[in-house]
């Protein structure tokens, strides 16, 4: 329901919005990311007009239990930049597990994901972002975050994202 909502909001500024200005270059942006209940931050870097390098950091704390910690890279290749521009990307990160309790054995597990999706920009600095995403995880041999320690897992997901971003004239 929460993205149902998301999304008509989306909706409805996007059809208010102007066209994005072509005589201005994007460099670097902060972006956030929501999956479920994980929240994430990117920094898109534009190495060229179809290909994005975006860092991503990300902290999902359990009060009293454990700290999650997600470092990453994600690769993004646009397959056009018009105002509405589909892409693909790829998603390598770690997951680091702190137990709240120093007894408790750190844990770390790897994914390695494939999404597809699509940027709206409302203006050459402001985007919003839907993603449909392919995960791969392989599980630390004492961590239960995806139900199978020492395992390799396959999941499905979706992402909703914005993001912001500096500019230049060309």
């Amino acid at each position: 329901m929460k993205r149902l909502l998301i999304t008509c909001l989306m909706a409805a500024v996007v059809s208010v919005c102007l066209a994005q200005q072509d005589s201005v270059k994007r460099t670097i942006g902060i972006g956030a990311n929501i999956q479920s209940s994980d929240y994430g931050i990117v920094l898109p870097i534009w190495c060229s007009s179809r290909i994005v390098v975006a860092p991503m950091i990300g902290l999902n704390s359990a009060e009293g239990s454990a700290t999650d910690y997600t470092i990453g890279i994600m690769p993004k290749y646009y397959l056009s930049t018009e105002r509405f521009a589909p892409f693909v990307d790829l998603k390598i990160a770690a997951i680091l597990n702190k137990p709240a309790n120093d007894e408790d054995e750190k844990k770390t597990d790897l994914l390695v994901g494939l999404g597809v999706g699509g940027e709206y920009f409302l203006s050459a600095n402001f985007s919003f972002n839907v993603e449909a995403q392919a995960n791969m995880t392989s599980s630390d041999e004492n961590s239960n975050r995806f139900g199978n320690p020492g395992g390799v897992n396959f999941n499905l997901a979706t992402a909703v994202g914005a993001t912001i971003y500096f500019t230049r004239k060309k």
